[in-house]
């Protein structure tokens, strides 16, 4: 029904009832693997997908794209008057 693009809250309950009464039913070993500790590598990080600066008022670091001119400087939503 998902696949339908039926919404999760309109799937009706005689479908998904059985289904998350299966699940729950299911003992631990059946659900997940547990393993001793092993190396995963890890790639480089992925750089940040905006840039940041500094509060002008506060000092705050503040994403590039929610900073408000103030008085010529940069300012985060809270010094430039906006309610968060």
């Amino acid at each position: 029904m998902r696949r339908q693009g039926v919404a999760p809250t309109e799937v009706p309950l005689d479908v998904s009832r059985p289904l998350v009464q299966g699940l729950m039913a299911r003992g631990d070993e059946d659900l997940f693997t547990v393993s001793d500790p092993f190396e995963y590598p890890l790639g480089p990080a992925a750089p940040a997908c905006f840039d940041t600066v500094n509060c002008a008022r506060c000092g705050e670091l503040v994403a590039e794209n929610k900073v408000r001119m103030k008085e010529g400087k940069p300012v985060c939503l809270p010094c430039a008057g906006y309610a968060r």
